[in-house]
C-alpha cells in the first residue's frame, strides 16, 4: 500500500464465525437465526460445531474532498455440515467475493458512483448469512436467484448440483439536486433527479446469462417536511433477448419526513407493474398463475 500525503487511506479487516449447534439450526453471534437449505435425509445429516466463516477486508482511499476510491475482498466458507454420502467427503462451500467502486460527491456536481464486483461461488448451498450480497440473503438465496432451483445432489436421476458459478455485476448511480445549481440553500425547497442501472454476467453451471437493471427518479420537495415524487424501474432478468419474463414498475410517491427526535419518514408508494407475457412470482407465490400487477404500501422509518 503507498500512502501519497492529501489521501487518507483506511484499512479495515474482519473475520466472523458463525457456528451450528448439535440439533442443526444455524446461528451467529446477534442470535438471528438463518435461513437454512432444505434438510437432507436424516441419515445423511452430520453436525457440527463449525458452520461457517467469513474473512472481511476492506480498504477506502479519500483521493481529495470529491473523489473516494474504494476496494473490497470478502469470503465466506464452510465444511459443510450436510454429508453426501453419494459423492465421498464433504464438499467445501466457500462464496468469494472481490471488487472495486469510485465516488465523486459534490454540492454542485452531484453525487456518482460506480462499482464492480465479481462472486465466485463454489458448493454454497450451505453457506451461512455471514456475507449478503446482490439480494442474497445466504448460500442458498444466492444460488436460487442467479443458478436456478437448486436441484438435490443425492439424487442420481437429477443433473449435477448447481449451487456454483460465477456473477460478474457493473452498476452505477448519479443524483443531482437542482438547489445548489441556482444558489439555494440545502435545507430550503429542492428538486432531484436520480438515474441508476445494474447489470450482472452470470455464468451458471447449465447457462450463460445477463440480467439488466435501470431507472430512475424525480423526487420534488415544496416545502421543508413534504416531497413528491415518482420513479420508474425496468428489469430484465434474462437479459434483452428474453423480455418475455421482463417487466416495468411506475412507482409515484409522497413522502412526509421530520426531525423532531431523529430522522422520521413517512412514505406513500404506489407501484403498477407492467408484467411481460412470461412473469410469474418467486416462490411461495408461484402457485398463482398471474402476479398482481399493482401495489399499495405505506412505510415508517426512523434513523438515527
Amino acid at each position: 500500500m503507498v500512502i501519497v500525503p492529501g489521501i487518507r487511506t483506511t484499512l479495515l479487516a474482519g473475520l466472523l464465525l458463525v457456528t451450528v449447534s448439535s440439533t442443526g439450526c444455524v446461528g451467529s453471534g446477534s442470535g438471528t437465526p438463518s435461513v437454512a437449505p432444505p434438510p437432507q435425509p436424516p441419515e445423511t445429516f452430520t453436525t457440527t460445531t463449525f458452520q461457517s466463516g467469513s474473512l472481511l477486508v476492506l480498504q477506502n482511499q479519500t483521493v481529495s474532498d470529491t473523489v473516494r476510491i474504494a476496494g473490497h475482498y470478502l469470503t465466506s466458507w464452510t465444511p459443510n455440515d450436510y454429508a453426501d454420502l453419494n459423492n465421498g467427503p464433504d464438499l467445501e462451500g466457500r462464496m468469494t467475493i472481490y471488487g472495486g467502486e469510485v465516488h465523486v460527491d459534490g454540492p454542485v456536481i452531484g453525487n456518482a458512483y460506480l462499482g464492480y464486483s465479481h462472486v465466485k461461488a463454489s458448493n454454497i448451498m450451505s453457506v451461512a448469512d455471514g456475507v449478503q450480497v446482490l439480494h442474497g440473503a445466504n448460500g442458498y438465496g444466492f444460488a436460487v436467484n442467479y443458478f436456478g432451483p437448486l436441484t438435490n445432489p443425492q439424487s442420481p436421476l437429477t443433473p449435477p448440483r448447481n449451487d456454483s458459478g460465477t456473477v460478474d455485476t457493473l452498476l452505477g448511480q448519479y443524483i443531482l439536486h437542482f438547489a445548489p445549481l441556482v444558489g439555494g440553500i440545502t435545507k430550503g425547497p429542492d428538486a432531484a433527479l436520480a438515474v441508476y442501472g445494474m447489470l450482472n454476467h452470470v455464468k451458471g453451471p447449465f447457462f450463460t446469462t445477463d440480467k439488466v437493471k435501470f431507472g430512475t427518479e424525480l423526487l420534488v420537495s415544496p416545502i421543508r417536511y413534504v416531497s413528491l415524487g415518482g420513479r420508474f424501474d425496468r428489469v430484465l432478468p434474462d437479459g434483452s433477448n428474453n423480455t418475455a419474463v421482463g417487466y416495468s414498475a411506475i412507482s409515484p410517491r409522497v413522502i412526509v419526513h421530520t426531525n423532531f427526535l431523529s430522522r422520521e419518514y413517512v412514505v406513500i408508494d404506489y407501484t403498477h407493474f407492467s408484467l411481460g407475457p412470461n412473469v410469474r412470482a418467486s416462490a411461495p407465490y408461484n402457485v398463482y398463475p398471474i402476479p398482481d400487477s399493482d401495489l399499495f404500501s405505506i412505510t415508517a422509518l426512523m434513523s438515527f
